[in-house]
């Protein structure tokens, strides 16, 4: 499970060992069962326990600001010792909805409330079939998000940016960016990319919820991918030897931090670092550029990797307002 560190896989298991048996058995579900991978567990585990621990205070001490005067530990203590079967046929549709205006008020924006939403309708759902405990959970609603364009490079600020990193940058750190730039990949499924997934012009990639496609690779990847194999050949320790980019210090698989620094000080070399151009912003510009070049959109769903095509839809949002600009700026409008 690449896209965490040692370190924060460590302090997963804890947390997960920490918890009652009961959510032990749920989180066990969904890494075995469901095959979710170790970043959607986390965000699972953390977000659960978060609900827990309020409902927790709020039944013993009748006071959800309780949550404030404990240490983390004490709190896992007493989810650990309270949260079983009995504890969770308690909880009412109030409850969450309770939970979810605490965290609002605690200033949580709108998507993480819906991410904790998530996380809780998911363990009632799993409850109601295998213990037959009341989904409390299901008619609960999402808030409504407000619509926000993805971010991305100009094709000028692309160039710009590729210029660099060809002619300062390691190979490595190049084919980075062009994996990035050329494929529209999500940082985690860049990482976990290793030697073997490439055969010919195409590499397998694995995405959200070990979802495994298939992307094609032009020139511009091919070269870069060959260059910084050959390069890595010069690194005096190679500890994962199948990862494709690896630590030249330690021979490691790169993390997710170092790949947001390598971006990161590309974009500050070509004065672009107060743009918020990150990883993601990277896949949004490779998206928006093959879409406005004429990519079908739903050929651009399987190379994204998403699961709806409404997901993809919002570059088709951006090339509308290209064409509403383009209207606007016809000078035979202005006579």
């Amino acid at each position: 499970m690449p896209n965490l560190t040692e370190k924060d896989l460590n302090k997963l298991n804890n947390k997960i060992k920490e918890s009652s048996q009961f959510l032990q058995k749920y989180f066990n579900y969904l890494l075995v069962i469901r095959n979710r991978s170790a970043g959607t567990l986390r965000t699972y585990v953390y977000r659960l326990l978060d609900f827990f621990k309020y409902m927790v205070c709020v039944r013993e001490y009748g006071d959800e600001e309780q949550i404030n005067n404990l240490s983390d530990k004490e709190l896992l203590t007493l989810i650990k010792n309270k949260v079983d079967k009995s504890f969770v046929e308690t909880i009412e549709e109030f409850d969450i909805l309770s939970f979810l205006y605490y965290i609002q008020r605690k200033g949580t924006k709108v998507s993480t409330r819906n991410n904790y939403l998530s996380a809780i309708k998911s363990f009632f759902k799993y409850c109601s079939k295998k213990y037959g405990i009341k989904d409390v959970a299901v008619d609960i609603e999402s808030a409504k998000l407000e619509e926000k364009q993805p971010i991305f490079l100009t094709l000028d600020e692309c160039k710009s940016v590729i210029e660099y990193a060809r002619n300062k940058s390691s190979k490595r750190d190049y084919c980075i960016l062009i994996l990035f730039l050329n494929c529209g990949m999500r940082i985690s499924e860049l990482i976990s990319i290793n030697k073997s997934d490439i055969t010919g012009t195409t590499i397998k990639i694995m995405g959200k919820g070990s979802k495994e496609r298939t992307v094609y690779l032009n020139e511009a990847c091919l070269r870069a991918i060959e260059d910084c194999l050959k390069e890595t050949l010069n690194y005096t320790r190679i500890v994962d030897k199948e990862a494709l980019f690896v630590s030249m210090k330690t021979g490691k698989r790169l993390s997710v931090r170092r790949i947001e620094q390598i971006i990161s000080n590309m974009m500050a070399e070509c004065g672009l670092s107060d743009k918020g151009y990150s990883p993601h912003k990277l896949r949004h510009t490779a998206a928006t550029i093959m879409y406005q070049n004429g990519t079908d959109i739903r050929a651009l769903k399987d190379i994204l990797g998403h699961t709806e095509l409404s997901t993809t839809q919002i570059y088709t949002h951006i090339n509308d307002e290209k064409l509403q600009e383009a209207i606007n700026n016809n000078p035979i409008g202005k006579l």
